[in-house]
Parts: C-alpha cells; structure tokens; sequence
C-alpha cells in the first residue's frame, strides 16, 4: 500500500512537471501567428488575411472570396491557373485605394475549375496568437486566437 501511495505521488509530481512545460511551451507561442485548417480568415495584426489552399490536381482556374457574416462578397481574388499543390493566398484587407474594408472574420469560397468541373479544395488560414487559456485543474492548454480556443495540436506551422 505504502508503494502504491509513493508511485502516485511520483506520477502526480511528473504530472505537474509536464504540465508546466507544456504551459511554457504554448506560452512561448503568444505574439505568433499559426496555420489552421479553417474556412474562415482573420486579420493578422497588421490587418492582412493570408493562408493556403491545398489543389490535389491542377486547376485551370482558381478563386477565392472573402464573405462577410451578411453573405456579402467583401473581394474576390483570381488565381489564375494553379498546379496541383499548397499555395498561399493573401489579402491586404484594403480596396483598390488600400483603404481598410474589412476587419474582423470572413468566410473563404474558393472555387477551382477542374477538367471543367469546380471544385471546393481545402483550405488552411493564419490567425494570430494573442495568449493562452490554462485549466487550474490541470487540464490541457488552449491558444486564445482570432479563431477562437484552439489546441495547440491544430497548428500545422507557425510564423
């Protein structure tokens, strides 16, 4: 029983130990931005929006717009034509004067012309990291994004 008792001991005490690093770990994350799968962009701290679309075969034309929470099309980039691959997008948030437009969370519509078909690929975005949400309990830590929480699992990069 008296071992029993020091091994839960021990385990609680590299319980707590982990815990902590994964704490600082993700702490070290704050001022970041990280690449999510997600269909909605928020602005970065300068007021950009940027991420990847994921092309599994070549397109013969590729578009993405940004939607606001009204359904209403706030821009639309063409891509043009794009080989099968990730590539990036990215959006200064501004008009054609760079006046800011835009400001909070859009939905992304991006339309691939495939073999004369389109098609909906995936897509990953960048949000930035402004701090971390850790349980008293112990529990796993969570990164407050412009996403909302999201674990720190679900960053497939960060800048």
């Amino acid at each position: 029983v008296a071992g029993t008792a020091e091994m839960n001991r021990s385990l609680q005490a590299i319980m707590q130990s982990l815990g902590g690093s994964r704490f600082s770990d993700a702490a070290s994350w704050i001022g970041r931005s990280m690449l999510v799968e997600s269909d909605v962009a928020t602005p970065l701290r300068d007021g950009t929006y940027a991420g990847e679309i994921e092309l599994p075969a070549g397109a013969e034309d590729v578009t993405v717009s940004f939607v606001d929470a009204n359904g209403r099309v706030v821009t639309s980039q063409g891509l043009g034509a794009q080989q099968a691959a990730n590539f990036p997008f990215a959006w200064d948030g501004g008009d054609e004067a760079g006046q800011p437009i835009a400001g909070g969370p859009l939905r992304l519509v991006v339309n691939a012309r495939v073999a004369g078909e389109t098609v909906t690929p995936a897509t990953a975005t960048w949000t930035s990291i402004a701090g971390i949400q850790s349980p008293a309990n112990g529990g796993a830590s969570r990164l407050v994004t412009g996403l909302g929480l999201l674990d720190p699992e679900a960053a497939l990069r960060l800048a």
